[in-house]
């Protein structure tokens, strides 16, 4: 039998599953591999269990990679008999409140600075204080713990799950868009954002970029043959300033624009943007389409043409960021989006816009409403919605559902009004999160937001449509 008291847990299912054979080597896993490695690194040796094995292992190490993986988590940790200390991190860690009953320590942020002496801790029986950790049995609210930004890159290669190699070349991002929570919780070092994560070795070669980071003049230099997701972040200039990503209407009009005019073989070109900002309407929207139109009607008719997919993800208020006390959008955007921008039109299934060198469509990856619900729960959830979660997470129910009636359940049982509501800095939830801005910065950030968005700002409910 081994010896080894540390392992990590891979769960049964993950909340997005995108592989045709899912199983911890098909991910990549960057951030929790640099820590094995730094545990590894240090002599301590470890291992992976399943729900199966875990009660073999003194200390298991649980990845959080984003808020939905809770969810199955939950799930799956109901089944445990038994276990030993459970630490818990990752990026999608963001709000400690609904889960201390079923993690003991919580990490937030970069952990391989502190992760050694932890686990050491951990395996002893006994705590290591750290301003980024948080023990469930020691939680205070009125307390601050800290986000760990980072200091340096890992300085070492770390083989990932998958089986290759990757040596981190930068973290953080040079924009600072009010909504992202990884530019806010981790701090800018090296190089350009699109170098932030692990590159070939995670995406297969297809890039990551904003119209902020092409030259415009000469979409050739775009790189093409791999340019796969390019980011937008707002339906209108309006409200793309608001959030700090001032990308003009000419910007975006000489983007699709140079698509039709580049040499390279038309291809698929996904568009990530973020619906439901608060002050947001469907006039909004439909400036995407005007800029659209506009762009299109300047190329010349072709039966070979670029596809837009348009990824609309629901806004999210994220913690320790300046949009943190934002109220959310209670609105199914799913399919709506496309029938907004048909404007009538006959085109088939999701595609809004025919053109004569451009498609467009909206994604078939947009986030329904009960998954936003779902999200809202993570985010802005407190002890008090433990038991809901529980009982959410393990309800075959729910899972298996039509949209509608999965809302219906969750109505039901979740208060709505309050997750998705604004809030103050001072009865936020996760008020006691910060990261490496002072608070005070990112309140001053959020007023000068509501300056730009130039219309009432919603406060109290939520932003019901």
């Amino acid at each position: 039998m081994s010896t080894t008291e540390v392992a990590v847990y891979v769960q049964g299912r993950y909340a997005k599953p995108a592989y045709k054979v899912e199983s911890y080597n098909t991910r990549a896993w960057p951030g929790l591999e640099l820590v094995c490695h730094a545990l590894r690194h240090a002599g301590i040796e470890v291992d992976y269990c399943s729900a199966a094995t875990v009660g073999r292992y003194k200390v298991v190490l649980v990845s959080i990679t984003s808020g939905c993986d809770w969810h199955p988590f939950i799930r799956e940790r109901l089944r445990w008999k038994n276990c030993g200390t459970v630490i818990a991190g990752g990026a999608g860690l963001l709000n400690v409140r609904p889960f201390l009953r079923w993690v003991d320590v919580f990490c937030l942020g970069r952990a391989e600075n502190y992760v050694v002496p932890l686990v050491k801790a951990a395996l002893a029986g006994e705590k290591h204080e750290h301003p980024s950790v948080v023990y469930a049995d020691e939680f205070d609210i009125d307390k601050t713990y800290l986000i760990d930004a980072g200091q340096a890159l890992y300085p070492h290669p770390v083989e990932l799950a998958n089986g290759k190699t990757w040596q981190e070349a930068a973290s953080g991002c040079q924009r600072k868009c009010l909504f992202c929570a990884y530019t806010w919780h981790r701090r800018h070092i090296g190089g350009l954002q699109n170098q932030a994560g692990a590159g070939d070795v995670l995406w297969q070669g297809a890039a990551e970029k904003t119209i902020f980071e092409l030259d415009l003049s000469d979409p050739d230099s775009w790189g093409l043959r791999h340019l796969r997701i390019v980011g937008l972040d707002g339906f209108s200039e309006r409200l793309r300033r608001m959030v700090g990503k001032p990308i003009t209407r000419e910007m975006l009009r000489a983007f699709l624009g140079g698509l039709g005019r580049s040499s390279q073989k038309p291809c698929h070109v996904k568009l990530y943007n973020i619906a439901g900002y608060p002050t947001e309407t469907e006039d909004d929207w439909l400036e995407f389409l005007a800029d659209l139109r506009s762009a299109d009607s300047e190329l010349a008719a072709s039966d070979k043409q670029w596809g837009i997919e348009l990824h609309s993800t629901p806004f999210r208020p994220m913690p320790a960021t300046p949009c943190a006390c934002w109220p959310m959008r209670y609105a199914n955007h799913r399919d709506r989006i496309a029938k907004v921008l048909k404007q009538g039109r006959p085109h088939k299934g999701h595609v809004f816009f025919q053109g004569n060198k451009i498609w467009a469509a909206e994604s078939h990856g947009t986030e329904s409403l009960p998954t936003v619900v779902l999200d809202a729960l993570v985010l802005r959830g407190t002890e008090e919605d433990s038991e809901i979660i529980a009982r959410l997470a393990s309800s075959s129910k729910l899972r298996n559902a039509s949209t509608r009636h999965r809302l219906a359940i969750l109505e039901r049982h979740v208060d709505i009004d309050r997750l998705f509501g604004a809030c103050t800095w001072d009865d936020l939830p996760t008020r006691y999160l910060r990261s490496y801005t002072p608070t005070e910065k990112l309140k001053n950030l959020d007023a000068l937001a509501r300056e730009r968005a130039g219309r009432p700002w919603p406060e109290g409910q939520s932003c019901r449509t």
